[in-house]
Formats: structure tokens, sequence, C-alpha cells
């Protein structure tokens, strides 16, 4: 009977330092965890704000300003005059009606020289020199959709 005790006990003590040592990997892993989470909230807050000094470099021709609640591309040089183009990007609509312009490109002399509208109950249109297509599309299922649109 002594010997089951004995063996009871430092079967006990066994596991009460397997379940300190779990509890110290646990608290480990949390801090872990925390630490890396701050980090890249601290690298998402840089990103939206702008990182101080940063500056793109001039080859780029559009820039994309993240101090902002939307984004938009600015350009930073002049491009030759458009005979065709072709964007892509990923949409996901609302359900209800709205209005969203996913896609947008002026010039001095045109506000909307192509513009990638969503309004009302209404499908895609793609307006290109105020001349409006409809688009074969309706996005309101709450689903994402690769759009892609070429114009020649």
């Amino acid at each position: 009977m002594e010997q089951l005790e004995e063996q009871l006990l430092s079967k006990i003590l066994t596991l009460q330092k397997e379940r300190q040592a779990a509890n110290s990997d646990r608290s480990q892993q949390q801090h872990d965890i925390e630490k890396e989470l701050n980090s890249l909230q601290s690298r998402v807050a840089e990103l939206e704000h702008g990182s101080p000094g940063y500056s793109p470099p001039d080859a780029f021709k559009v820039t994309i300003p993240v101090q902002n609640n939307y984004m938009y591309a600015r350009m930073k040089k002049s491009l030759p005059e458009l005979y065709a183009f072709t964007i892509c990007m990923w949409l996901k609509s609302k359900a209800l009606a709205g209005l969203g312009t996913p896609f947008s490109y002026s010039v001095p002399s045109q506000a909307n020289e192509i513009v990638l509208l969503e309004w009302g109950t209404n499908p895609l249109e793609l307006l290109i020199n105020d001349k409006v297509a409809q688009l074969p599309l309706s996005l309101k299922d709450k689903a994402w959709h690769h759009i892609c649109v070429a114009w020649t």
C-alpha cells in the first residue's frame, strides 16, 4: 500500500510539473502572439497614415494615397493619349441598391473620361467620354467577382 501511495504521489508531482510547464509555454505563446499583433497593428497604422520620410521613387507613374477613407490613384506623370485599355479588379457589392465608382479616369478637359459605375438597381455601366454602355453584369449578391473591362 505504501508503495502504491509513493507511486501516486510521484505521478501527481510529475503531472503538476507538466501542467506548470504547459502553462508556462501557453503564457509564452500568448505573449508572443500579443507582441506580433501589436507589431501588425503598428504596421497597419503606418500604412494607413503613410510612413514619415517615405517618398515613392519617381519612376512610378501612379501613387495611391492612403490618408483617406477611400482609395484613389493619382498620376505623377502624364500618360500618352489612351486608344485602348484593360483594367481588372475584384469587386464585392452590397445586395441593396447603391452608388459606387470602382474605377474612374479623368483628364483636365473631361472629369469622367472613363468611369465604371454601379448605381441604383442598374447593371454595371461603363462611361467613356460621357457615352454610356450598360454591361451585362449585376453584382448584387454580396459575393466577390473578378471583373476585367477592355476597351479598344
